[in-house]
Formats: C-alpha cells, structure tokens, sequence
C-alpha cells in the first residue's frame, strides 16, 4: 500500500504506474490519495501558470536517475 497526503497524494499518483509495472508479482496493491488536488491559477497581474512550470522542475529535479511519469 502506497499512500499520500497534500503533495505526497501527487507523487503517489504520478509513480503508481512506475511502482505497478516494477511490481508486477505482487497480486495486490493499492494507492491511497488523499487531498492531492492543487489549482494553477493564472498568476495576479502576470497571467504566468508559475505553479505547473515549478512542479514540473521539482520532478525533473527530484529523480534524475528515473524518467518522469508525466
């Protein structure tokens, strides 16, 4: 069982295929999000997504060893 909470619900969802396909002789395995939902809303006066530009180098950053699940 693989769970997460806040930004860690995001990092279980994004690696369950990675960790499922790595694990294929387990027979059960679950994934438990709980509140990974986080809005990109347009920056006030610059209309920039700065949010998805800055979690998309977290992933990059965060494994260089592992391509990322997006």
């Amino acid at each position: 069982m693989f769970t997460g909470g806040s930004a860690g619900a995001v990092g279980a969802y994004l690696w369950s295929g990675y960790v499922r396909q790595y694990l294929q002789s387990v027979s059960k395995l679950y994934f438990v999000i709980d509140s990974g939902i986080f809005l990109d809303f347009p920056g006030h006066g610059t209309q920039n997504h700065h949010f998805a530009t800055e979690l998309k180098n977290l992933y990059r950053l965060s494994n260089l060893e592992q391509p990322t699940p997006l």
